[in-house]
C-alpha cells in the first residue's frame, strides 16, 4: 500500500515539472527581444521561465535542436500572457553518447504602453 502511495506520487511530480513543455504560442506573436533593441524601462518582468525554481536543480527541459528550445520558451511566454522573451540564453550540451540537446531560458516580458514608457535623455553638461 504505502509503495503504491510513493509510485502515485512520482508520477504525479513528474507530470507537474513536464507540464506546459510543449505546444503552441495559442497565436499570439512573443519575440525574442535583444539587448539595446527595446530601452530599459519600456517592458515589465512577467516571470523568469526555467530558473529559479525548486526544481530546477532537478529537471529542466532539454531540446534536440535550438529552434525547438525557442520555440518551447515562447511557448511558456506565451502561457503567461507575455508579449516578448528578453534576455534569452541558451545552453548546449554535448551526451557521451554524440548527441546534442539545448536548454533555453529567459526572461518573459510585457511591453508598456507607449504613453506609459519613460524616455530617458542625456543631460548636457
Amino acid at each position: 500500500m504505502r509503495l503504491r502511495a510513493m509510485t502515485s506520487a512520482c508520477v504525479l511530480v513528474v507530470a507537474a515539472m513536464t507540464a506546459g513543455c510543449a505546444g503552441t504560442t495559442g497565436g499570439k506573436d512573443v519575440r525574442v527581444v535583444e539587448l539595446g533593441e527595446v530601452p530599459q524601462g519600456s517592458y515589465d518582468l512577467v516571470e523568469r521561465i526555467w530558473v529559479g525554481t525548486w526544481y530546477t536543480p532537478f529537471y529542466v527541459p532539454w531540446y534536440s535542436s535550438e529552434q525547438d528550445a525557442m520555440e518551447a520558451l515562447k511557448t511558456q511566454a506565451s502561457m503567461r500572457d507575455a508579449d516578448a522573451v528578453a534576455n534569452a540564453v541558451c545552453i548546449p550540451d554535448r551526451s557521451w553518447w554524440g548527441g546534442q540537446s539545448f536548454f533555453c531560458h529567459g526572461d518573459a516580458v510585457k511591453m508598456r504602453p507607449a504613453e506609459d514608457r519613460p524616455f530617458f535623455t542625456i543631460p548636457k553638461t
